[in-house]
């Protein structure tokens, strides 16, 4: 909730760093590397690793979480609990085209 609510009045191209910045602060070892329609989210260690690979409930809060915090789609492209050395997130901005643009 605090991550959402700080990124709330950013531009959502502009979140990227500011939650990996916040996520590495708790303890995620987090990167950001934009892309053109979006970025990727890389986590290199996961605090909650233990207790993921038994509920994998925690994995979809925290895609959930994602999506929310960064108002954009979120695709996971490596997990930790699956045995991948990061987990990393592909983040899908999409800007609103002006109304009457085709």
């Amino acid at each position: 909730a605090r991550i959402c609510a700080e990124t709330a009045e950013l531009a959502r191209e502009a979140r990227g760093e500011h939650i990996a910045r916040a996520l590495d602060d708790e303890g995620f070892m987090a990167t950001w590397q934009p892309a053109a329609d979006g970025g990727v989210l890389t986590e290199h260690n996961c605090p909650q690793r233990m207790v993921a690979e038994r509920f994998p409930e925690v994995c979809a809060a925290e895609e959930a979480f994602l999506a929310q915090a960064f108002g954009a789609t979120i695709e996971r492209q490596s997990h930790i609990a699956a045995g991948c050395g990061s987990c990393s997130y592909h983040v899908t901005i999409s800007v609103p085209t002006p109304e009457g643009a085709s």
